[in-house]
């Protein structure tokens, strides 16, 4: 499955994470251990998995799979979803040392909200970042959206790459 059109991809977005959403809060009214938020999670960072690999921009091959390392079809975009999650993490960790979050006296409240498990959030906020920031620092180098197209090929975007010449 590909998806090249813009609409088709927020619809996925908005999609699956209405159902991120409706899991987690249905979880979290029947069991408020923290389980909702951990299978929350685990859902979202499925979902971002599928789109990276699913998701394509029109100059790009539909049929061949994506380098295990692009995360976008192009640098721009990856430039600011690495500086999102970026930021996301280092803002997890800010205030995880401010010791804004309640502290954990049970158990139950060690999984949800707590230190613990913003640490984890952080460490996956940072890890998508540096996946998205390595991934559009090697698309700039190699030239943008243009991938390993046979020589006589023309782009799904209506433009030549490269007949050869």
């Amino acid at each position: 499955m590909r998806i090249v059109r813009t609409r088709y991809k927020v619809l996925y977005l908005l999609g699956f994470g209405a159902i991120g959403f409706a899991l987690s809060a249905l979880l979290n009214a029947v069991d408020g251990s923290g389980l909702a938020a951990a299978v929350a999670s685990i859902l979202l960072n499925g979902l971002l998995v599928v789109a990276v690999r699913c998701f394509r921009v029109p100059e790009e091959d539909i049929a061949a799979p994506r380098p295990w390392w692009r995360m976008t079809g192009r640098p721009t975009a990856g430039f600011l979803l690495g500086t999102v999650y970026g930021l996301s993490g280092l803002g997890y960790a800010v205030f995880a040392v401010l010791g804004r979050l309640p502290a954990a006296t049970t158990p139950e409240e060690a999984v949800q909200g707590t230190p613990f498990f913003v640490v984890v959030d952080t460490l996956i906020a940072l890890a998508w970042a540096v996946l998205y920031l390595r991934s559009s620092r090697r698309l700039a180098r190699v030239g943008g959206p243009a991938v390993d197209f046979p020589a006589d090929r023309v782009g799904f975007g209506g433009s030549v790459v490269d007949e050869g010449r």
